[in-house]
């Protein structure tokens, strides 16, 4: 299995911030599905399955600003040699926060961004609050929607995905 460190501010595995997308379809040896994120996007997205990895892209000329990784089963992720994957959130959250300050994010629950190293630890929602829930609505549930509840409770014990982008990437608002 390739191990591909999240390096903030420089970039994921073989890809640099500042790259073209041919420099990193060739440095990947594979070929994108590219298609538009947003409808405000100036260029698609490449995503590269079999690496986990959305590749967003900017300027006059698209050179990469941004990559997001996800869990890829040919793929290990590292951030300061931590396993981004097999860490529970809130370990790797810690070790994460002895290089930069992270905020939670009010609009994603569960999601903690740091500004100074343009670096997203991104999970669907909040394990508490879901538990929160699981425990109000106990009494009204059957067993199998317990155990959807649990299940997920567990899943968002992790990180689903790590964003990092080129300096200054997030700005305070």
């Amino acid at each position: 299995m390739n191990t591909y460190e999240i390096r903030p501010l420089v970039g994921v595995g073989p890809i640099r911030f500042g790259m073209t997308r041919e420099e990193v379809h060739e440095a990947l040896a594979t070929s994108p599905v590219s298609f538009l994120k947003t409808e405000e996007a100036e260029y698609p997205t490449d995503e590269f399955r079999q690496h986990g990895l959305h590749v967003y892209y900017a300027g006059a000329y698209p050179a990469v600003e941004f990559v997001e990784v996800h869990s890829a089963a040919a793929i290990r992720f590292t951030l300061f040699g931590i396993d981004v994957f097999g860490t529970p959130a809130s370990d790797l959250l810690v070790v994460a926060s002895q290089h930069g300050s992270f905020k939670a994010d009010d609009a994603e629950p569960g999601s903690y961004t740091c500004m100074s190293l343009s670096l997203c630890l991104w999970r669907s929602d909040d394990p508490i609050g879901l538990e929160r829930e699981l425990e109000a609505l106990r009494p009204e549930l059957d067993a199998e929607e317990i155990q959807l509840y649990e299940r997920d409770i567990a899943r968002l014990g992790f990180f689903e995905s790590v964003g990092c982008g080129v300096p200054e990437y997030y700005v305070e608002t």
